[in-house]
């Protein structure tokens, strides 16, 4: 008989990795089924790390919480496999008009979060670079995870430890009996799923109830712009170096599937314009699909009816922010029966 593993995880994108690091860090035995290509959701993640809702300037859920582990969690993987991925990287809000203004500094002295995020001073940004009129706001302690590096070189330290199977998952061949989990020879205790949008496929969880999102992203050059902080406005616009730069993402409900389209970069294109000044020039571009809930939590835990199943997923638009803790949330609840955070519950849609 095969030895019995703790686990088998289905999928490597930010939920998948995070929890492979993880259970590494806690000699928890285990093997990743995951097609050799990077998830969807991940294709258009920009890695931007920041706690603060834009918009209306106010904390994500759970900020500090967030913030504090996945700083932990990032830097301890660069250090364990001798790479950089993560970067510390202020974001430069740009203000839309006088109104906001005054609103941000309301917010400001109101919201006790935005002192350790963001600097109350608006400041102004170079004019013949930037469209920013009514000048911008810096948010401090933010960062940004490369996240394809991060995949592939995660990837190539689980292959060098053999710990990875570059496959298509194949649920017609998954057996759960006697509370044991059967899949191509394998044994384990537990099987996690780490799909991301896939999972509305996945029979296992009929219930959940997701919102799925289309997203396109395009990677530009522009030579003059010299920006090496982000850039907020309708879309994030993020310096990789060597003037190059990504910028996204759209939103679309309605055409969900993973080709680029012409109104992708166009919305892109224009947005763009009407933000920076200098000339550019479209390199590449990506679409994904993101796995956000109906309700805006992510989704993670064990079934009632059957505790060998598990996932992680949901991860929405903030992907990096939250794997980090949601993985360690998780394995805490499968070695400790640490209970799941009642939000983020599998079990929460019945």
């Amino acid at each position: 008989m095969a030895n019995i593993l703790d686990a088998i995880i289905i999928g490597q994108g930010l939920a998948g990795t995070a929890l492979s690091h993880l259970f590494i860090s806690q000699n928890i035995s285990f093997k990743i089924i995951s097609a050799d290509e990077i998830s969807s959701s991940s294709k258009i993640a920009a890695g931007i790390i920041n706690p603060i809702v834009t918009k209306r300037y106010v904390p994500v859920w759970r900020a500090t919480e967030f913030m504090d582990f996945c700083h932990q969690f990032y830097t301890k993987i660069e250090e364990n496999l001798e790479e950089e991925f993560y970067h510390q990287k202020n974001i430069y809000k740009i203000i839309g008009s006088a109104e906001e203004q005054a609103f941000y500094q309301l917010r400001f002295q109101k919201e006790i979060l935005l002192k350790e995020y963001a600097n109350e001073e608006i400041i102004k940004l170079d004019t013949d670079k930037i469209n920013a009129p009514f000048g911008a706001i810096e948010l401090k302690n933010t960062s940004k995870l490369t996240v394809e590096k991060y995949l592939e070189i995660s990837k190539n330290y689980f292959q060098k430890m053999e710990l990875i199977f570059n496959e298509n998952f194949n649920k017609d061949v998954l057996r759960i009996e006697n509370n044991l989990v059967y899949y191509k020879g394998l044994i384990a205790k537990k099987i996690i799923f780490c799909e991301g949008y896939l999972a509305i496929k996945n029979d296992l969880f009929p219930k959940l109830k997701f919102n799925l999102v289309k997203g396109e992203l395009i990677q530009f050059r522009s030579k003059e712009l010299q920006l090496d902080k982000i850039l907020n406005k309708q879309l994030y616009i993020v310096p990789n170096g060597d003037d190059m730069y990504t910028a996204g993402a759209t939103y679309e409900w309605k055409e969900l599937n993973e080709h680029v389209t012409k109104k992708g970069i166009e919305i892109l294109q224009n947005d763009l314009s009407k933000i920076i000044k200098t000339p550019f020039e479209i390199i590449q571009s990506k679409a994904g699909i993101r796995p956000a809930t109906i309700d805006r939590r992510p989704i993670l835990g064990f079934l009632a009816n059957n505790s060998c199943i598990g996932i992680l997923n949901g991860l929405g638009t903030r992907g990096a922010m939250l794997a980090p803790l949601l993985a360690n949330e998780l394995l805490q609840n499968m070695v400790n029966a640490t209970p799941i955070h009642i939000d983020c519950d599998v079990n929460r849609f019945g």
